[in-house]
């Protein structure tokens, strides 16, 4: 009878160990557990999505600034290009292509535009000639008869 009840206790405190044991490597399992949860990846994906939609509006703004300096720069360099003309030739030229070849150029090239901005010379009466631009530029179209020099630009 002694043996009996000794097993039992000893079966007992058996399988008392065997829970206590797998009770500990469930929550050693658990702590050591690797990786994201599908909630958190979602919830990281949210917040990316968010900041993207922020951004993008404030990048495609920046574009559009950057066109338009780039527009206001080519039109200074075209007219000081036809400032240094006249003070060597004594006089305006009657196209762009004595600006940008042969000896007596004032620019390496004729500059090109961003988003199809297009350059002329425009004669602006008593033998003065301006650069003009159209084309679309920065957010703005401006037609080809407009005359937008550099100070009457629509922006």
């Amino acid at each position: 009878m002694v043996s009996q009840s000794f097993h039992c206790v000893l079966n007992f405190f058996g399988m008392e160990f065997e829970k206590h044991m797998l009770y500990r490597l469930m929550r050693k399992a658990r702590s050591n557990r690797k990786g994201f949860t599908l909630m958190e990846l979602m919830i990281v994906m949210v917040i990316i999505g968010i900041l993207a939609a922020n951004a993008i509006p404030q990048f495609a703004g920046v574009t559009r600034g950057a066109e338009r300096v780039a527009v206001e720069a080519n039109l200074r360099t075209i007219d000081s290009a036809i400032m240094m003309y006249r003070a060597a030739h004594g006089g305006f030229p009657d196209a762009p292509a004595p600006l940008y070849t042969g000896a007596g150029a004032t620019l390496f090239a004729w500059p090109t535009g961003p988003a199809g901005a297009q350059y002329a010379l425009y004669n602006m009466g008593a033998g003065i000639y301006r650069t003009i631009v159209w084309g679309g530029v920065g957010g703005f179209t401006m037609p080809e008869d407009g005359n937008y020099t550099l100070e009457i630009l629509p922006w």
